[in-house]
Formats: C-alpha cells, structure tokens, sequence
C-alpha cells in the first residue's frame, strides 16, 4: 500500500486496482466445492476461468475459525491445506484473494456460522451468562419456538431460517453477551489469534494473496459505538500475531457494522492495528449496501441516499492510515430495479477510486442474508448465467496503471471508459485496461490517448489493451488521459 495515496502498490510502483467477488461457504466443508461445476457450491477451475474472463481478479474466499480449529489447539491441517490448493488455483488464472475469516452472529448456537462453538461457548463462560435460564436463553427475547438439530444440538436451519431477517439473531440476549465477552475477553482474542497464525503460517508464502481480512462485521450494540474501544485491542492482538508469522501481507480491518452503514465515522487512530510503521501492510474494509431491491422508483431515490450514507462513512475515515477497499456490496437478484442499484454501487467505487468485491458470487449455503441467497449470485436455479448482472460487473477498468490515478470512470449508455493518471519522469511503463469484447465492446475499441506523443495502445489480447508508455516523452511527470470507446 502506499500510505500517502491509499492505493494498493506492486513492486514496480504501479498501482493495482482490483474487481473481485466473495465466495464465501458458510456450512460444511466451509470451503467451495473444488471439482466440477454447480450453480450454488463451486470455485473451480471452470469458475476461475469464467471469473477472469469477466475482468474478476480478485476473490474474497471465507477461510472460516471453525474450519481452521474444529476443536481448542486442534488445527484441521487438511482444510488449510484445501484452501491453499484453492489459492494456487486461483493464482494460476491471475485471480489474487483476499482471505476472509468470516462470520455473522458468530456461530450456529445463535443461527450464524464462522466462529465454532466451543468458542462460542467459552465467551459466554467466561461472561458469566446462565445459559439454563428461559428467560434470557437463545432466543430471549424473542418468543420463538427453535427446534433443535438432534445431530449438533444446536438449533436447526430450518428453524433459524423461519423468523425473517438473519439480523434479528444478533439482537438476542444470549447472543449479546457472548459477542461482548468475546470483543473484551483478551483470553478470547488469544483464542482467534491461534485461527490467524496458523493461516499466516499457511499463506505467508503465497504470492497471490493479497491480505487477511481479521473478521466479517463485527456488530456493535449501538449505534455509535467506538471502534478504538471495543475493536482495536482485538486487532492488535490478531495482527501482532499474524506478524510472527508473515510480515508483509496487507492486514484488513473494518469498523462497526452499523456504524459503517449510518455514515459514522471510524474513531481508531491514523496507525490502526499495526502502528503507522504498518500502514504500508495495512487497509481499511468496508460494506456498503442497499438492500431495497423493489422496481418503484421512490425505492431507487431511497437506495442512492442509503449508499451515499454508506460511502461517506468511508470519506469520514480517511484519516486511518493504510489502503482501502469495499470488500461487500451488492446482494442484488438480476431485475431492472436491482440492477440499477448495482450501477449506483459501481458508479461510487469509481467515483472514489475504489476496488471492490460483489457479494456473493454464488449462493454457498447463505444461511445469514437480508437478501435471497439463491438469486444474489451469478446463476438462476434453472443453472442459466445472470447475463445482465455479469455484464454491470464485467464493467471496463484498469487493474494495473503504470502511475497514480487521478479519475476513472465508466459511461454505459455511452460505452466509454475514461481514465486519468500521472506518470513520473522516464517511467517507461505499461497500463493495462480490461475492456470486455463479448460484454460490451463486441465490434472492437477506439482508444484515444492524450498527449498522443506519450504513449500508443495495442490490443494485447481479446479482452485486454495496453497503453505503453514513450519514456523519451515522459522527460517530467505528466498527466496521462486514455479513453476507450466502442467502435
């Protein structure tokens, strides 16, 4: 990361800039499936190939605590190892990831997925919370019949799926004293640093992860509440012990969920987790979302003023050190209303020079969505493409730049993608644009650079062209305009 820009950095000092998707399995194996294809379940070979050849080059993969350590000090070394097999197999189609230790409402004893349950069941020991009591027990202060799962003793999905909105769950009395325990419980934030070690450990040698992304929404009671006081000592603790084992992956980080999506502004201090020292291995992860998704246009108003509240949550925070990036968005079905919110969300990242990951690439057994989790992802249940919702996300963009962006942005009634970035002195670069032939350029591109002396473009291959930069041109920084337009 470039601390003074916040855009993500390569070895030569180019900018990358990534378009991802999350995949994220929230039952059992708490991986994709690996072989073969399926509408809901796989990250494949297959998958990665379509990813890639949408301009996706980054996926947010759900590395889930409970995967990672079924049991207390027990590693499950074959599912890191399966994880790792899926990285590399992503890498090979020039997918980087983003690991994700996922979770929402922590666990299944509280009708979420991430955390497992003796960990669960430890921050309410060490809360003190009676569990045996009615009154207060899950899922007080609800009055709801829950059905009990005779295989794992927790309540069954079909039951925690029968109440409306997964959210609902966090708001329980039992499910709030154990998430308090667990954000104030320096034994509990122990605990979770064994899960990130040893996925340090696992990947620190994987060139094509991008970062760790420390935990999925963390939940704060009220609105309001401090990140500095109820996040930050959690933080530094997982990324002091990510650092013992890899230290130079990106370390992500994200505010309070609610705060996030009430436009308030993150309290945690310029260095975040690490310190400023690390604020060239660090980022910013945020959410951003919608979730209307009728067709009346006074919904569409609502939504943009949703999304902007949203976003300027980001533009408050921009005084913590390190990159940034929206790592979920989106959870749209393909109607025309949700489709035009998806553009609203793309149109934003562009506008503030942000890479971004679509929630969710297929549906993964979504058991905790405010959106229908079989139609948010890619594919219909008939096993058709979402053609339309594909074609918003495969919009044109430039994961590489050869320089510091200043603007870019995507006109698609017009088709036109305009990019602006500075180029230092002699910098003989080349700038690589993906622009879609089959999606949206499909009788070919006109590209048009100023000053035309500083560059030329060629069409590299069927989805991609490259500006290549005229060092003798470049004899002081300049400013670089490249516009593409369908022909």
């Amino acid at each position: 990361v470039d601390p003074v820009s916040k855009f993500f950095i390569d070895d030569a000092g180019h900018t990358r800039v990534f378009h991802g998707v999350n995949a994220v399995q929230k039952l059992p194996p708490y991986l994709p499936q690996a072989a073969g294809f399926s509408i809901t379940r796989s990250l494949s070979d297959v998958d990665a190939a379509n990813l890639s050849s949408w301009g996706i080059n980054i996926v947010r993969l759900g590395v889930l605590w409970v995967g990672v350590m079924p049991a207390p000090g027990q590693l499950n070394h074959t599912y890191l190892e399966a994880a790792r097999s899926m990285v590399r197999m992503l890498a090979a189609h020039g997918i980087y990831t983003l690991i994700d230790a996922h979770q929402d409402v922590m666990g299944a004893r509280f009708c979420g997925e991430g955390f497992p349950s003796w960990a669960v069941e430890k921050a309410l020991r060490l809360s003190g919370f009676n569990t045996s009591d009615p009154a207060t027990s899950f899922p007080a202060p609800f009055d709801w019949n829950m059905s009990i799962d005779p295989g794992t003793g927790l309540p069954s999905r079909r039951a925690c799926s029968s109440h409306g909105d997964f959210s609902q769950y966090y708001t329980t009395t039992e499910a709030t004293a154990a998430r308090e325990s667990f954000f104030a419980s320096a034994e509990m934030h122990a605990d979770f640093g064994d899960h990130w070690e040893a996925v340090a450990a696992t990947f620190k040698d994987e060139s094509s992860v991008l970062g760790y992304e420390l935990i999925n929404e963390p939940w704060n009671n009220a609105p309001w509440a401090s990140d500095t006081k109820e996040l930050l000592p959690l933080y530094q603790e997982l990324h002091s012990r990510i650092r013992t084992q890899d230290n130079e992956t990106i370390v992500f980080f994200e505010p309070h969920v609610l705060n996030g999506q009430l436009g308030v502004a993150s309290d945690l201090p310029p260095g975040g987790p690490g310190g400023v020292a690390y604020n060239d291995r660090q980022a910013f992860a945020y959410h951003v979302y919608c979730q209307n998704d009728t067709s009346s246009l006074p919904s569409l108003l609502l939504c943009d003023a949703a999304l902007h509240l949203g976003w300027s949550s980001e533009e408050r925070s921009t005084h913590v050190g390190g990159g940034r990036m929206l790592t979920e968005f989106g959870a749209v079905s393909d109607s025309a209303h949700a489709l035009d919110v998806l553009r609203l969300s793309l149109d934003l990242a562009d506008k503030h020079m942000q890479s971004w990951a679509y929630w969710s690439f297929k549906s993964f057994d979504d058991v905790t969505t405010s959106a229908s989790p079989l139609s948010e992802g890619f594919y219909r249940l008939d096993g058709s493409l979402q053609e339309a919702k594909v074609r918003v996300l495969s919009r044109p963009y430039a994961p590489l730049i050869a320089g510091q962006p200043m603007a870019w942005g995507f006109d698609e009634a017009s088709g036109v993608y305009t990019l602006r970035y500075t180029c230092s002195e002699g910098l003989a670069g080349t700038t690589t644009i993906f622009a879609s032939q089959a999606l949206h350029f499909p009788t070919g591109v006109a590209v048009s650079i100023t000053p035309p002396s500083a560059a030329s473009w060629v069409q590299a291959s069927e989805n991609f062209i490259e500006v290549r930069h005229n060092a003798a041109a470049l004899h002081t920084s300049l400013e670089l305009e490249v516009v593409v337009r369908p022909l």
